[in-house]
């Protein structure tokens, strides 16, 4: 008899959820690029000896996805939408991210909008929608 805790069957049952609303095929595409990054990464093995019997996508295409929601295989959309931070002596900052001084002390970006909790931990800036 074979027992797992309460916590990995809950994993079991998120990661069967995942499949059928994504696509199980996806989903271990996925997952074995998350397994070939570990293997990299942590022993060394280059991406082809890990992907050598898997179908999983290339690491830099699943971190991407899993990163930012997109994938640019050229790397180009990347470059071109980085969050534009306000900054002090701006002209066109908005007055409610600056103080008295007319120092900015708030973030926000001026391309999407977006201020201090709502920007992503990452660059990528999606724009006004």
């Amino acid at each position: 008899m074979m027992r797992i805790s309460s916590v990995e069957q809950q994993a079991i049952k998120q990661v069967v959820t995942a499949g059928e609303t994504f696509g199980y095929g996806n989903m271990i595409s996925h997952l074995k690029s998350a397994w070939a990054k570990m293997l990299r990464d942590k022993y060394g093995v280059v991406e082809p000896e890990a992907h050598s019997d898997t179908a999983g996508y290339p690491i830099k295409m699943h971190e991407d996805l899993m990163n930012n929601g997109c994938w640019d295989e050229t790397g180009e959309s990347y470059k071109q939408k980085k969050h534009e931070l306000f900054k002090t002596g701006d002209v066109d900052a908005p007055k409610q991210i600056k103080d008295a001084d007319g120092i900015v002390v708030l973030n926000c970006c001026r391309l999407c909008g977006k201020s201090e909790i709502e920007l992503d931990n990452q660059e990528h800036c999606e724009g006004r929608s």
